[in-house]
């Protein structure tokens, strides 16, 4: 593995950029982060969900479904 972000990585938005390079280091806004690093902030899902996960983000909110469409819509090799 490399350090250096592939082209494809690079042409994000700026904002894309960041929320996913957080999203892969551990270091992104949940109930998973809150309870290692602000242990007194809610750690449940805004959906109900007792314990908001990586997983549970990307793969089983509700709250998502939509936005879990884009990446398939763009090509059909991309997973979460």
């Amino acid at each position: 593995p490399s350090m250096k972000p592939t082209p494809h990585f690079k042409a994000l938005k700026r904002e894309v950029f960041g929320r996913v390079t957080q999203c892969r280091t551990g270091h992104y806004f949940s109930g998973e982060y809150y309870s290692r690093f602000i242990p007194s902030e809610n750690v449940d899902c805004i959906c109900g969900e007792v314990y908001q996960t990586r997983e549970h983000l990307l793969r089983e909110c509700p709250r998502h479904v939509d936005q879990r469409l884009i990446p398939e819509a763009v090509s059909r090799d991309v997973s979460l």
